[in-house]
């Protein structure tokens, strides 16, 4: 579900309210419940297994690759747990884009294209959203929380400047 959705299930609450419904329909973190459900169902937590899966999309390989791993009574998202060693995942990859050539050739390409991200840079972190919240080069009004951010080693607090 993407900003436009959001916006017309808005439109639909405020509606109900307004004819007399009551309350609106939904509960006040039904956003937060949709983007948790989006995000948990259509992508893996992983930053480097989320980025490949956001690449079949973009390529339009994510069906064929599913579909290859089906007929191996695998699956796309538990396979991509494995994203660097999973051998039906490269054979599935290969089946549906011919021009890597071989197995190992589509895992090298994997180990490379999606190292291990472990801390992102902020510029990754708004790539990443943009790809997953973005509509036509567009991000929804976003604000993105940071908690206990002083237990990161490389935290230095900004000193306040002169004045008064």
């Amino acid at each position: 579900m993407g900003y436009t959705e959001l916006a017309e299930a808005e439109r639909e609450d405020r509606g109900s309210a307004r004819s007399g419904e009551g309350a609106f329909r939904n509960p006040p973190d039904r956003v937060a419940a949709i983007f948790k459900e989006r995000l948990d169902r259509l992508l893996p937590e992983d930053l480097a297994h989320a980025r490949f899966i956001l690449w079949l999309r973009s390529s339009g390989l994510e069906t064929p690759v599913a579909k290859a791993l089906k007929k191996k009574n695998c699956d796309l998202l538990e396979e991509v747990k494995s994203l660097n060693y999973s051998v039906p995942l490269a054979e599935a990859l290969l089946s549906a884009e011919p021009k890597y050539g071989s197995v190992a050739n589509v895992q090298e390409a994997i180990r490379t294209g999606y190292p291990e991200v472990t801390s992102p840079t902020m510029g990754q972190a708004l790539d990443f959203l943009q790809q997953v919240f973005g509509e036509k080069g567009n991000l929804p009004c976003t604000l993105l929380v940071v908690d206990e951010i002083q237990q990161f080693p490389a935290y230095q607090p900004i000193a306040p400047t002169g004045g008064a």
